[in-house]
């Protein structure tokens, strides 16, 4: 026995099957009435998504809501007119509503490569020295690194540039780096890559940032970092808020990526979170220290648990303290939203109103975690900045950050490796046969 549903009127628009109640299964058969895309939507944690495509004029869909499905969204594409889904059992309705729904986080990746983000923070050369170690040194007992093998990648708020811009979105990189051969090196690495706009300030009285690690048979035995990391003087301020403010307009959200170097002063952070506000854009910040307050005014904050730890006071052991070091980082910025990345425990999500949102990680070896930090906040920055919820930001982010940790040293994640591990996080079935 079968009922008809209208979800979409003759106007146009989009529309929603209704709300698939806990454990009901029910079939649908999608009629596309003009070509249309149509999405089944993945809403909280507990919901995993079964299947996404296309469909045009006078084509059908078959489809499986399973238990936790919240339904099916059919968004027209414009001119569209009326679709209609034919359910073969009616669900049951949730207080008699329907819902409209965003889109799955897997379509929203085929958006990134129409934005442009402006990231502003410390840059990072990152030195590698890897080699075998075979005897203790005679001048002291210190093991001897037969360097065997040497290479430079961008680090800090450069690496979330190469994250950004590896997922096909375009930057535009405002940072700092000293007049010496590590500048230099940098700004070149950096112009290396065609969808980096660099808007670097140079200054003579401080040096490029340097991380040189050591590494012996894959183990890292020592780093050893060359910085000054004291605040930028006045001068050089002017120039940096110069360069953001003069691309913030032509951007679709922006990143502060603050490693503690000194460029994020205190009068940077203002300006540019001013700026932001006003044209509406998106600002999210990875912070460093334990004073937030700096960042009042951002949107959307992403420590790690230490950090949110560090920040609060607050030792999270459980749930309710995680929601306590959540709630009073989301007090302390006034943000939209705090995500706290937990590792192995995935992310959790705070958002300022409604319920908090829990993603568990997926299992796998973790090689290095150097720079996850860095991919989760381009990620979670695209995705929010394609249209996406936060649920779908920490979906995609938490999936690319599990990437990179299986990776040696600083890397970016790669469209094709993101895809592949969130076909992993959410497993898709196709049409009943």
């Amino acid at each position: 026995m079968s009922s008809r549903r209208r979800i979409a009127s003759d106007g146009g628009g989009g529309g929603v099957a209704p709300w698939n109640k806990k454990g009901s299964n029910v079939i649908a058969t999608i009629r596309i009435n003009a070509d249309s895309r149509w999405v089944v939507i993945q809403r909280t944690h507990r919901v995993r998504a079964r299947g996404e495509g296309c469909a045009h004029h006078g084509s059908r869909l078959n489809l499986t809501l399973d238990t936790g499905w919240i339904g099916i969204f059919v968004e027209p594409v414009p001119g569209a007119k009326a679709t209609s889904a034919n359910l073969t059992r009616k669900p049951k309705l949730k207080n008699g509503k329907t819902l409209r729904i965003p889109e799955s986080p897997a379509r929203l990746i085929e958006r990134f490569a129409k934005l442009r983000v402006l990231v502003a923070g410390d840059l990072i050369l990152d030195h590698y020295l890897h080699g075998s170690v075979l005897r203790i040194s005679p001048e002291a007992p210190v093991p001897v690194l037969n360097v065997e093998k040497e290479g430079y990648l961008l680090g800090g708020a450069a690496n979330v540039a190469r994250n950004l811009s590896s997922l096909g979105a375009r930057v535009e990189l405002v940072g700092l780096r000293g007049k010496d051969e590590f500048g230099v090196m940098l700004e070149k690495l950096i112009a290396a890559d065609p969808l980096i706009c660099p808007r670097l300030v140079s200054d003579p009285s401080r040096p490029t940032t340097l991380k040189t690690r050591c590494i012996a048979n894959g183990q890292q035995m020592v780093r050893l970092d060359r910085e000054v990391p004291h605040p930028v003087s006045g001068r050089t301020e002017d120039r940096v808020i110069a360069a953001l403010t003069s691309r913030l307009a032509v951007c679709n959200a922006i990143i502060v990526s603050d490693y503690a170097k000194g460029l994020l002063s205190k009068r940077v952070l203002d300006e540019l979170i001013a700026r932001a506000r006003e044209a509406g854009k998106p600002l999210f910040v990875d912070p460093k220290g334990d004073e937030y307050r700096r960042y009042r005014g951002a949107t959307y904050l992403t420590p790690n648990q230490k950090e949110a730890q560090e920040a609060t006071g607050v030792k999270i052991t459980d749930e309710e303290s995680l929601r306590r070091a959540g709630r009073a980082l989301l007090k302390q910025v006034a943000a939209e939203a705090v995500f706290i990345t937990r590792g192995p425990k995935g992310v959790s999500v705070f958002p300022r109103t409604g319920k908090p949102i829990h993603m568990p990680a997926r299992a796998r070896e973790v090689f290095d975690v150097t720079g996850a930090g860095d991919t989760f906040i381009a990620v979670s920055t695209l995705a929010v900045a394609a249209g996406g919820s936060l649920a779908d930001a920490a979906t995609l982010a938490n999936a690319a950050a599990g990437v990179v940790v299986g990776h040696a040293g600083v890397a970016a994640v790669k469209l094709a490796e993101l895809r592949k591990a969130l076909d992993d996080t959410l497993p898709v079935q196709g049409p009943p046969r």
